[in-house]
């Protein structure tokens, strides 16, 4: 095995992430998600525009293409966390910052849920379950996305992660809220959207 192996997987990593299923599903069904609704091209706005079925295809792929790079270089015998961590990264930010897209992108919280469940399936489950709680409780799947975040990370040092895991987290955290800051102030205006609701068009 070469030493420099990983170097092509976290290349590869980026143009997988890179890829923007919920815009080409999208499309496929006649319309541009991101001149409706939130705009955004992750499942929720999906759910949207599209419907149901197609938002859980589009979550799907989005989660197995961050958990992909992480699964190939554990096989191609690379133990390191920091290295299976930073292949999901890399998924993450091509998801988030698309080279098909010209450096746009989505949110991220689909494929970094798809990394953790490859790094450390534990936590996901409880990040995932915390999502859905906050989602039936309030509706908001923004702050939902971000306060799930926010038990990922809390579990991470609580359990005991190892280090790259935590730190990991940490960083994805602030790249979500930081990708939600509209949301946020959608939220404080009392304007957000919740789950259920009827898209609206965007100019």
């Amino acid at each position: 095995m070469s030493n420099w192996l990983w170097v092509p997987i976290l290349v590869i990593a980026y143009l997988l992430g890179s890829i923007p299923f919920g815009l080409l599903i999208g499309k496929a069904k006649g319309v541009d998600v991101r001149k409706a609704g939130s705009g955004n091209i992750g499942a929720s706005n999906v759910m949207r525009i599209v419907g149901t079925p197609w938002a859980v295809t589009v979550l799907v792929l989005d989660a197995a293409k961050a958990a992909l790079p992480v699964y190939i270089m554990r096989w191609a015998g690379y133990d390191s966390a920091a290295l299976q961590l930073a292949a999901g990264l890399c998924a993450v930010f091509g998801h988030t910052w698309s080279v098909y897209l010209r450096g746009k992108g989505g949110r991220g919280v689909a494929s970094a849920l798809g990394m953790f469940i490859a790094l450390t399936p534990t936590v996901a489950l409880i990040g995932f379950a915390s999502w859905v709680l906050v989602v039936a409780v309030t509706r908001y799947i923004s702050l939902a996305s971000m306060l799930s975040g926010a038990v990922i990370v809390t579990s991470m040092f609580l359990l005991q992660m190892p280090t790259p895991y935590r730190w990991g987290a940490v960083a994805l955290f602030v790249l979500v809220v930081y990708r939600h800051i509209p949301n946020i102030k959608r939220l404080l205006a009392g304007t957000e959207h919740r789950f259920g609701e009827k898209p609206t068009a965007r100019p």
